[in-house]
């Protein structure tokens, strides 16, 4: 999926957005990352 490439490039954080659980540690450009593409994933 386009979501998984996206991931990729932020990098450290793909860890985080993989893990709901770390989204309080990730960055703010991450969790605003993590929003976008949970919405348009479910």
């Amino acid at each position: 999926p386009m979501g998984i490439n996206r991931i990729h490039d932020i990098g450290e954080s793909t860890d985080c957005i993989l893990c709901a659980r770390c989204i309080d540690e990730c960055p703010k450009k991450a969790l605003q990352f993590v929003t976008r593409n949970v919405i348009e994933l479910h």
